[in-house]
């Protein structure tokens, strides 16, 4: 007779499994504490802290007001935006060098901090610097990304609007020229009948006050059908937002932008 000898797969209680979870996760926050160490220097240890404190000046923890993202582009949200980049790179945020760690772990350690409250960032002490660390790096990236869509976005609108007034602009534009158009064919025949009294007419009204049929003209349109011309009227609220933007970015142009550089500069 044959004897089945039967394998039981022992599996570790919830309570086992937990401590497991809780050991592996101390064990990789000390190892990612001790890769950043050097970065904790004591000042940006306060700048880290200071992110946590209530700040009169913003009505807010400068945690929360991080990582509220705007919600359109109007030239505050702008401005609002421009003030988080300078804030992060005042920090050196932009300079941190993180390349230590795993970008996932990295990506989730910026997670926890923005998804933290800053009461919850506060209990986890030493824990939490890490966590801010990979949180104001990625939002520096994350900020210039923000500046530039607002930027666009808002410039854009302007351009819309200014298209839309120029494809108004020409479909009137369309409508005197028809009008025109049959103008020219009905009248120039009676005109140079010289036997017609509108002839006639036309004749004295020209000795009698220089007038001639060349003085009404078609003014011809620019290349951009006037579309810059409409773009002027927006001038100001552009100016609201613009220097700024170009104050805090450094544009940099490929092969054959040399002129769009020089538009930038000036």
């Amino acid at each position: 007779m044959e004897h089945l000898i039967s394998a039981q797969v022992v599996r570790p209680g919830v309570v086992t499994l937990m401590e497991l979870v809780t050991a592996a996760r101390s064990a990789a926050g000390a190892l990612t504490t001790q890769r950043v160490e050097h970065l904790l220097t004591r000042p940006m240890r306060a700048d880290l802290d200071r992110l946590l404190v209530h700040d009169p000046e913003i009505g807010m923890p400068r945690l929360r007001w991080l990582t509220t993202s705007a919600v359109e582009a109007t030239p505050l949200a702008i401005g609002v935006s421009i003030d988080k980049l300078l804030y992060l790179r005042a920090m050196d945020a932009h300079h941190l060098d993180l390349s230590m760690l795993p970008r996932e772990r990295r990506r989730f350690l910026a997670t926890v901090g923005r998804r933290s409250t800053v009461q919850g960032l506060a209990r986890r002490e030493e824990r939490r610097y890490p966590i801010l660390l990979a949180l104001v790096a990625q939002s520096s990236v994350d900020q210039m990304d923000e500046v530039i869509a607002l930027f666009d976005q808002a410039v854009s609108a302007r351009e819309s609007h200014a298209k839309t007034k120029t494809d108004e602009a020409l479909a009137e534009r369309a409508k005197k020229g028809e009008a025109r158009q049959l103008l020219i064919n009905v009248i120039p025949p009676i005109l140079v009948d010289p036997g017609s009294r509108m002839s006639r007419w036309a004749g004295s009204c020209e000795s009698a006050s220089g007038w001639t049929s060349s003085a009404i003209s078609w003014k011809p349109l620019p290349r951009d059908h006037g579309r810059l011309a409409a773009l002027e009227a927006s001038y100001t609220y552009l100016r609201k937002f613009t220097p700024k933007v170009l104050s805090a970015i450094d544009f940099q142009g490929g092969p054959g932008a040399a002129d769009l550089m020089d538009a930038l500069e000036v």
